[in-house]
């Protein structure tokens, strides 16, 4: 019994550390790609807010958090199931770009201990597409072409809009539908 004990012990040391190169190991507040809403929340607690998007493919629930001032999860419209596709943790940093932008290359630094196998490939300002400010971005692609990204959005003084920094996880599906039907 105590060389089966060592052995499986030492097998666990010697495992590559793959364990972070899925989309389903990133968490946040303790939910990931893949799971249901059903297993944290009752369905009466799920509420969907009105949002801009002209496309119903998917729907957006906000929920207040402990550790972010909002999350945002997608859905699909017609899952009964509400399984998780897309979920982002929303910090406000009112006036702050630069505090903001401290706490993303933290976060970014933290993120490449832990995604040693994915590519970095975004980093740096890119404008809004609405033109109402920029974004200050880093996104990490998954295999699968799903990705992590940790954004600043640093909004005009003419918009009214809170800057603030988003750390999410997308599927492909979704950032497809985004940009080619979404608002469309």
């Amino acid at each position: 019994m105590k060389k089966l004990l060592g052995i499986l012990v030492l097998g666990l040391f010697l495992i590559t550390p793959s364990w972070a190169d899925d989309i389903r190991d990133f968490e946040i507040e303790g939910m990931s790609i893949g799971d249901s809403l059903l297993d944290y929340f009752n369905e009466s607690e799920i509420e969907f807010p009105k949002t801009g998007y002209k496309d119903k493919t998917y729907k957006a629930v906000e929920i207040q958090s402990s550790q972010y001032d909002v999350i945002q999860i997608l859905v699909k419209s017609d899952d009964k199931k509400y399984i998780i596709h897309s979920i982002d943790g929303l910090i406000e940093f009112e006036n702050n770009i630069k505090g903001c932008v401290k706490k993303k290359n933290e976060i970014v630094g933290e993120m490449l201990e832990v995604f040693k196998s994915l590519n970095k490939v975004a980093e740096d300002n890119w404008p809004m597409a609405s033109g109402h400010g920029k974004l200050h971005l880093v996104r990490f692609k998954f295999e699968s072409g799903d990705f992590a990204e940790v954004t600043c959005y640093e909004y005009n003084d003419s918009w009214d809009a809170q800057d603030h920094l988003r750390i999410g996880i997308t599927r492909i599906e979704v950032e497809n539908w985004i940009i080619d039907k979404a608002f469309k």
